[in-house]
């Protein structure tokens, strides 16, 4: 838990299409709920703490969701700054997208080993 806490934090490592969708489905949903939470608060004697701590919680969220795309960029073996190509825009986020969606490049690339040999045992020789 604490290492994939840390590839989160420093970036560092890939990150399957398998592992990257349904968090990807869970941090939309998260977002979602904080956010009807936060419209749920209006006109609460403590709207404003709420609203605040629910801000804080977004913010956490959308950076782990970034991060699980900068990973899932890592196994294409393309450099976190393709995130830039959101700015750009339709097209960005289109090519971004399809990005995301790629299959994994197979064995190491300079971003680490193979996510999904990693689990895999030993051959015995």
């Amino acid at each position: 838990m604490i290492k994939t806490i840390k590839r989160h934090i420093f970036l560092e490592g890939r990150l399957r299409r398998r592992s990257y969708w349904p968090l990807t489905i869970l941090h939309t949903g998260l977002v979602v709920g904080c956010g009807y939470l936060q419209h749920l608060s209006t006109g609460m004697p403590q709207e404003h703490e709420i609203r605040l701590a629910l801000g804080f919680i977004i913010l956490g969220v959308v950076f782990l969701n970034f991060s699980a795309g900068v990973l899932r960029l890592h196994d294409t073996d393309r450099s976190g700054f393709s995130y830039f190509l959101l700015l750009l825009p339709i097209f960005g986020a289109l090519i971004l997208f399809l990005f995301l969606c790629q299959k994994g490049l197979e064995g190491s690339n300079r971003f680490g080993p193979d996510p999904r040999l990693r689990n895999l045992p030993e051959k015995q020789t």
